[in-house]
């Protein structure tokens, strides 16, 4: 897990002036509505992953750990390539957005290199918390950074899914590359985060015995751009003994 980090305005100019892409600076996180033609992906959390949970206690701690997965509903691919002018500046994020006839692309915030996974991860793309009976915080995460794949297929298949996955790598493994991708989800396929994988947990040493609420939200920064921004959160019951 891994929290984005904020590039100062002096390498925001650099890296603007070296790639030749000033309409891709990071002020563009902050833009308005795509257009009309633009075929966009509509990412929603899917409950049946959450529910793969299990308790793990471990070196007198106890903890939750859950899976979770982000299928992509919309009418196009969620597609997010890096770039960057040196190996001192951070990894921005640039999200293709497919057209009719073409595509444009947009920055939406920046990639980490995780080095327990090996490769490179888009930041801040979930946020897992879990709440007390009366909807109160009890334990929550830094924002989840992932890899972006397609790994399972969603049931029953929207209009417009590949047969079979198109974003499978996360081989981008070069901690000084100064470019890497595409990641992405196709329509109609999920990016799944299994349980045993590090930091798809919660730490719930003390926390009452009892039912709680466990919530997941996808791009809880709204950086990402989709056709649908009022579906990114789904919670399940979840008891702790």
């Amino acid at each position: 897990m891994a929290v984005a980090t904020k590039r100062s305005k002096s390498a925001i100019s650099r890296a603007t002036a070296t790639l030749g892409v000033a309409k891709r600076s990071i002020a563009k996180v902050s833009r308005t509505a795509g257009s009309a033609s633009d075929k966009l992906p509509d990412l929603v959390p899917i409950e049946k992953y959450l529910k793969d949970n299990r308790i793990q206690r471990s070196g007198g701690l106890k903890f939750l750990r859950f899976s979770a997965g982000a299928g992509n509903f919309g009418e196009g691919a969620l597609e997010v390539r890096g770039e960057r002018a040196s190996t001192g500046d951070p990894m921005t994020a640039i999200q293709r957005v497919y057209q009719s006839g073409g595509f444009t692309d947009v920055t939406i915030g920046t990639f980490v290199y995780t080095g327990s996974h090996g490769h490179w991860h888009f930041n801040a793309f979930a946020k897992y918390e879990l709440l007390y009976p009366d909807g109160s915080l009890a334990a929550s995460t830094d924002k989840a950074s992932f890899c972006l794949l397609d790994v399972d297929r969603i049931k029953p298949r929207p209009p417009g899914s590949p047969r079979r996955p198109v974003y499978t790598s996360c081989n981008q493994g070069d901690i000084n590359a100064l470019q890497i991708g595409p990641q992405g989800v196709s329509v109609g396929w999920a990016d799944v985060y299994k349980k045993y994988i590090e930091g798809q947990l919660l730490e719930i040493t003390g926390l009452p015995k009892g039912h709680y609420t466990l919530r997941v939200t996808v791009d809880p920064e709204n950086r990402i751009l989709e056709s649908d921004e009022g579906n990114n959160v789904a919670s399940v019951q979840v008891r702790i003994r």
